[in-house]
């Protein structure tokens, strides 16, 4: 039932008990407010339990019931009030269907199962009831009305002896049909009979008494109390309501429903005093009225209060008396549950729960396993009373857990075996369902225990709690239900948070030995600077005892000129570094190593902290120095072959001129021609030499920071004539890049061979391009530039390209083949590197990439 018609129907009941307070207290009639109360108190008891659920028969036939009551009660009100005729004949043809009404309700409660009435009996009961209710408007039934001092009663016809033969037969056949039913139902159902029986029974023992019975011995005055009967049947079917499910209602006393009760009493103890000052101080209202009235508003005002909190917690008290102290502490403990991690931990705690607090028989925790073929208990070392938690295991696919995935509600024994015995019983049986119910019974019979909770998470069933029988033998009532429903779900919780914590443990285990596996040192910061992490290699390669720094700043860890702390600065600052070699001391030695870092964020972007790794270049050093050694051994073979080859040309030419110059030395033809090629065979081997010395030299970089796009601009200005005499177009295209570390005499010489070279390449003419661009970025940090230059001309054949760079290779007749040597020495000691593209009779391009720093 919604929240709003809950509202709606008690904003009604406190509206009616108002108007009943004004209506009696303007006709003078303080008798009849106990009759008109009881009235309304059953007709909207009806509404409640139709409003509830109005598709089910049980409380249709109940709002009947009670509806039918409700018209009786008020009938038999207006005509003691008034005295016509007409309200006695409406009294008695509306008391003519209470019979029938009450039989309808007892053959569909608590089902339609058990009962020994059928339909056709039923029919004929409505037609029985249909006669006297038409008889009640002849003479037959009543005659007239009867006016004494004391108010009004009614001349019995000649039927009435039958009528009330007829009435207390059918109420006789209803109540048998309730010990019947009382006596094969189960447990939750035999406690709902059980309360229905003494409220109907009660109700009925005054109503028929006051009202039936005793007008035939000439005796009405208590008529009045026939309706005031009906309060009885209120009053008991809704503690059974409240504890027992009656009519499979979960509700729980509200804060309202103690207002309603307040507002009628208060009212009611002002309804007297008004009836007292009027009989016995004055017929008017005059100053002493006024006068008690507000002093009775004020005494109100201050004992509302502490009344209305008396009778919410006197009422709870009552109607829950053996689980009002459970209940408190079962809510103290729940808010612990959701604060395990442990299984076993929170196994235990459950165990005490059912053990101690609610006094099962037994329990078990169940958990879904994690390859989702079982549902396994929880097992627990010893604690006191553990011989009560019972080792279960189910399949994943077993009836019980099919019911509890399918249905997320408790499961009760009780109630499967009143759905099979409903299904049973239909005609038309639902075989399915009926073969699963069995199903599910059986194993339930096999396992034993009374209750069965689901553990639901993301809509899936992650575990089971099983409860056996209250060792006091009480059924579980539905604040037992709803409770356990409520820690079922804190459980889900409390799983979910053990799943998370052994995955997190799991991930942090495992990378913990991952990190601790790296061959690098690794350590982390917040974004503070505090040390968070490291592993064992950070400790050897600093020399330091990081486990007695955690948690002080790196700026006290490390000194303030250290790398490792000029590197953790830039990072904080979201400026990365990538390999950045730089020595660090440890005990006074002296490690080469290279530093990485990068910025931690969380899943929202958030910078968290630095990461910085240290990895140790002694050994690649090394190798480094042994390569370059050897490679030194490798390029003098090289240069010495290259050398031979190319200072053995112009010697052989000056040796042959020396041998003849002393047989022709008298020769002026001869003598002018050794004059001529002497000079310029020496001319040549100095400049090989100068080369040589050159490509010496470029080992050695004297770096500084220089504007690439400068220099290129420079060069191009000093080709652009030589470029215009070969009819080459020079494009540029310059981005805007920072300024970079290196040699800008060795950079510029660099771009100067590339652009030469090109023009040489296109004695015909083409197009020479120019670039400069952006290049790697980590974290949108540039990290290094790219220049392209190339050209249109003849290309170079794959066979040459990798043989292009090799000291003294060259395709021009007066080329020295060093100049590409020497480039590639000069980009490769600027820790760059120079690629080259090309195509035969397409062009060739050269990308020489740049770091922003050498360090």
């Amino acid at each position: 039932m919604s929240k709003t018609l809950s509202h709606y129907i008690q904003f009604v009941l406190i509206l009616s008990l108002l108007g009943t307070f004004v209506f009696c207290s303007t006709t003078n009639n303080v008798k009849f407010i106990l009759p008109l109360y009881g009235v309304l108190a059953i007709l909207l008891t009806g509404l409640f339990v139709l409003s509830y659920n109005p598709q089910n028969k049980v409380n249709q036939s109940f709002f009947l019931l009670t509806l039918n009551l409700a018209i009786w009660g008020f009938f038999l009100s207006m005509f003691q009030h008034s005295g016509e005729f007409v309200f006695g004949q409406l009294t008695y043809a509306s008391a003519s269907f209470l019979p029938f009404s009450f039989l309808l309700f007892t053959k569909v409660f608590p089902e339609d199962v058990l009962s020994m009435l059928n339909n056709k009996i039923i029919f004929i009961f409505f037609v029985l009831s249909l006669i006297f209710s038409i008889l009640s408007f002849s003479d037959k039934i009543i005659k007239s009305t009867i006016s004494l001092g004391w108010g009004y009663t009614l001349e019995l016809g000649n039927l009435y002896y039958l009528f009330a033969i007829y009435f207390l037969c059918f109420i006789g056949i209803g109540f048998t049909s309730l010990m019947i039913k009382h006596k094969k139902s189960l447990t939750t159902r035999k406690l709902q009979i059980h309360y229905f029986f003494i409220a109907s029974f009660g109700t009925a023992f005054v109503g028929i008494s006051t009202a039936i019975i005793l007008p035939l011995f000439g005796f009405s005055r208590l008529y009045y109390l026939a309706p005031a009967s009906n309060l009885i049947l209120v009053v008991i079917i809704s503690y059974a309501i409240l504890k027992h499910r009656l009519m499979d209602i979960t509700v729980v006393i509200s804060r309202t429903a103690a207002e309603i009760l307040i507002i009628s009493t208060l009212g009611g103890i002002y309804l007297c005093l008004v009836w007292f000052h009027l009989t016995y101080i004055s017929q008017t209202i005059d100053w002493r009225f006024l006068i008690w009235t507000i002093l009775y508003g004020i005494m109100i005002g201050h004992v509302y209060m502490p009344i209305l909190l008396f009778i919410e917690t006197s009422s709870y008290k009552i109607f829950f008396y053996k689980h009002y102290d459970y209940q408190k502490t079962l809510k103290e403990i729940s808010q612990r549950i959701t604060t395990q991690i442990r299984l076993e931990d929170l196994a235990k705690l459950l165990a005490y729960i059912f053990v101690e607090t609610m006094k099962t028989s037994e329990m078990s925790l169940l958990i879904l396993e994690r390859d989702k073929l079982k549902y396994r208990s929880v097992p627990i070392t010893f604690i006191e009373g553990a011989s009560i938690y019972k080792k279960i295991e189910i399949n994943f696919e077993s009836p019980i857990a099919k019911w509890l995935s399918s249905h997320k509600d408790a499961l009760i024994l009780d109630e499967i075996e009143e759905k099979i015995s409903k299904i049973k019983s239909i005609k038309r049986k639902e075989e399915q369902t009926l073969k699963f119910l069995l199903e599910v019974k059986e194993e339930m019979d096999q396992l034993g225990g009374a209750l069965w909770i689901p553990v639901i998470s993301n809509n899936e069933l992650i575990g089971i709690i099983f409860s056996g029988y209250k060792i006091s033998g009480d059924a579980f009532t539905t604040e037992d239900i709803t409770l356990l429903l409520t820690l079922g779900n804190q459980v889900a919780i409390a799983l979910e948070n053990s799943k998370l914590y052994e995955e997190v443990l799991t991930v942090k285990n495992y990378t913990q030995d991952m990190v601790n596996a790296f061959v690098s040192g690794v350590l982390t910061v917040d974004m503070y600077g505090n040390l968070v992490a490291f592993n064992p290699m950070a400790e050897n390669l600093t020399g330091l005892n990081l486990k007695n720094l955690t948690g002080k700043n790196y700026r006290e860890i490390f000194p303030k000129e250290s790398r490792i702390t000029h590197v953790l600065e830039e990072t904080l600052k979201n400026r990365y570094l990538n390999n950045f070699e730089a020595n660090i001391t440890n005990n006074q030695k002296i490690i080469p190593v290279s530093l990485s870092s990068a910025v931690l964020r969380n899943s929202h972007g958030r910078k968290i902290g630095a990461l910085l790794t240290i990895t140790d270049l002694t050994d690649m050093k090394a190798l480094e120095e042994r390569v370059r050694q050897s490679d030194k051994v490798a390029a003098l073979g090289t240069l010495a072959a290259g050398m031979a080859h190319e200072i053995k040309n112009p010697l052989t030419s000056m040796n042959a001129l020396s041998q003849l110059l002393p047989a022709r030395r008298h020769d002026d033809e001869f003598i002018d021609k050794v004059i001529e090629i002497m000079p310029k065979e020496i001319s040549r081997i100095n400049r090989i030499v100068e080369m040589l010395m050159e490509f010496i030299r470029s080992t050695t970089p004297n770096l500084s920071l220089v504007s690439i796009k400068d220099i290129l601009e420079e060069n191009i200005k000093y080709f652009k004539e030589q470029a215009d005499k070969s009819s080459v177009k020079i494009e540029a295209k310059f981005a805007d890049v920072p300024l970079v570390e290196a040699d800008q005499e060795q950079i510029s010489q660099v771009f100067s061979n590339l652009m030469l070279n090109s023009i040489q390449a296109m004695p015909r003419g083409g197009t020479l391009k120019v670039e400069i661009r952006e290049g790697r970025k980590v974290e949108n940090v540039l990290q290094t530039i790219e220049v392209e230059v190339s050209d249109t001309g003849h290309g170079i054949s794959p066979d040459n390209i990798k043989k292009l760079f090799d000291p003294f290779f060259t395709t021009k007749h007066a080329g020295t083949g060093l100049g590409l040597s020497i480039s590639h020495s000069i980009i490769d000691n600027h820790k760059g590197t120079m690629n080259v593209k090309s195509e035969p009779e397409k062009g060739t391009s050269f990308i020489v990439i740049l770091p922003m720093k050498q360090n």
